[in-house]
């Protein structure tokens, strides 16, 4: 279980607010994990507040020690607004100390916009402690005009 605290880096206001729990299925070379994100919530720049339940489906294969590649499916309703997203992903993950690399690959589905949106992304982890880590992501859609900059802290339990 662990708790991510994000906030957007143009304002540095607060974005989101997430407790996850996950649960392993598979633990072998090939893992397989499925979780749960409730509560979420997101706090616009107008001070609107959303409120969502996701559920997740994690898979990755390891490479070697130190890279793995990963698929990740999020499934997301709105709870206080009209939002059914679908969310698919693939991408690579690179460890080097305590860093962590990942870059990743997405489509969005959603029923907030017409059409599928997709784009890049890349988000760098550092393990300040061996419960807490602070997360750099840079999201960059490549159907919109959407860029964003999150800095995050993740919390273990």
């Amino acid at each position: 279980m662990n708790l991510i605290n994000l906030i957007m880096m143009d304002e540095f206001h607060p974005a989101n607010y997430s407790l996850i729990t996950r649960y392993t299925l598979i633990d072998k070379n090939f893992k397989l994990k499925v979780g749960l994100q409730v509560p979420g919530y997101r706090l616009f720049e107008n001070e609107d507040y959303k409120s969502r339940s996701v559920q997740e489906i994690r898979a990755s294969v390891s490479l070697n020690p130190k890279t793995e590649f990963l698929f990740l499916y999020l499934h997301g309703e709105g709870k206080n607004f009209q939002m059914n997203n679908n969310f698919y992903s693939i991408y690579l993950r690179k460890k080097i100390h305590k860093l962590v690399a990942d870059s990743q690959l997405y489509i969005l589905f959603t029923n907030l916009e017409p059409d599928a949106s997709y784009g890049i992304a890349q988000k760098i982890t550092y393990r300040l402690r061996e419960k807490i880590r602070v997360n750099f992501f840079i999201n960059k859609s490549l159907t919109d005009e959407v860029f964003n900059r999150t800095l995050g802290l993740q919390f273990d339990f």
